[in-house]
């Protein structure tokens, strides 16, 4: 487009999706090339992100150099979300590694066999929480209130399946573990996955909650967030995430893609799964 100024509408049938205007302050060359991106409903930001290149004054709405393309926003969180048909809890407690035998926040470092694939970064170290949560960024950072909203603060990067005040108490069967698995035994496949997995927990509000959960972070960089049987306390409804954040947090701490954070909408029940799909 060759004018100093104008605006720039995208329509889909008759309902406008996106309007872009430009002015001699936005555009100071000859013409204009315009880009959009939407801002992601699920994910929670800190402060209303800036793109790269010129902008119109709006998230997504960039202005730039006719004949090239605009950068994709760099604050665009790479993951998508959703909930899948049925759940699949693998209890690894007889044959996983040992993390936590259930002591009251515990932070323990894990070093992985096979490194885990977290925002385009590899990593093989995690540092894990007994309080449901877990970041490939090391903390030293009390994590017995959970996060509700995306932050710098320490733990950042968080990965949580349910990150509540949780204990347990010790016994067979019972505490944090991890495992490798490679299902048909051909290393560099590409079917490898890991499991971070919580058994026999429960909130500290609950006297005899069972709360049962884990995270798989597979080749592909996917990742997914499985729950096994998720039974109630004698408190309330804190076995369905009503005190809980489940989400996961970008390793800057601007930004968390959430499922759930203190709420039963859409809650979390036993038997479930949610996969959050890489795509940068």
């Amino acid at each position: 487009m060759a004018d100093a100024s104008g605006t720039l509408t995208l329509q889909f049938g008759t309902a406008t999706y996106e309007s872009a205007s430009w002015d001699s302050t936005s555009q100071t060359g000859a013409g204009v090339s315009v880009r959009v991106d939407r801002l992601q409903p699920s994910v929670l930001y800190t402060a209303t992100p800036v793109c790269s290149g010129a902008t119109t004054g709006s998230y997504g709405l960039q202005t730039g150099t006719p004949g090239q393309m605009q950068p994709r926003c760099t604050t665009a969180f790479p993951y998508t979300v959703r909930q899948l048909p049925v759940g699949n809890f693998e209890s690894i407690a007889a044959t996983g590694t040992l993390i936590n035998a259930g002591a009251d926040t515990a932070l323990n470092t894990v070093t992985l066999t096979n490194p885990i694939q977290y925002f385009g970064a590899m990593s093989t170290s995690l540092t894990v929480s007994s309080n449901g949560v877990l970041s490939t960024i090391p903390f030293t950072a009390s994590t017995a209130t959970n996060k509700s909203a995306a932050s710098t603060s320490l733990p950042v990067g968080t990965i949580a399946p349910f990150w509540d005040d949780l204990t347990a108490t010790p016994g067979t069967g019972v505490g944090c573990y991890w495992q490798a698995k490679d299902p048909d035994g051909t290393p560099a496949s590409g079917d490898e996955y890991t499991i971070v997995s919580w058994e026999g927990y429960k909130t500290v509000s609950s006297a005899t909650g069972l709360l049962n959960f884990q995270v798989k972070f597979f080749a592909n960089g996917n990742i997914e967030y499985h729950y096994g049987a998720m039974n109630p306390g004698t408190t309330g409804a804190a076995h369905q995430g009503s005190g809980a954040t489940t989400w996961l947090e970008d390793p800057t701490g601007k930004s968390a893609l959430a499922v759930n954070v203190n709420s039963l909408t859409p809650g979390i029940a036993p038997s479930s799964a949610w996969r959050f799909t890489y795509a940068p």
